[in-house]
């Protein structure tokens, strides 16, 4: 059994995750990869994302370095 991990354990694993995503989709726009426009649309999901988790860490008296 998996010991149990704390909100912020999980939050900052998930934003670790959502930092990933966004490189890759940088990473496709820069190498012509994805189309444009879906490419620019999908990394600023991943940017929302990224600041919803920093907000929700930061208010958990944890900030977090962008």
């Amino acid at each position: 059994m998996m010991a149990q991990r704390s909100d912020v354990d999980l939050l900052q694993d998930l934003l670790a995750r959502e930092h990933r995503l966004l490189s890759a989709y940088e990473a496709a726009l820069r190498r012509d990869a994805i189309d444009p426009a879906l490419g620019r649309l999908l990394a600023a999901h991943e940017r929302a994302h990224v600041a919803a988790l920093e907000q929700a860490l930061a208010g958990r008296g944890n900030p977090v370095a962008t």
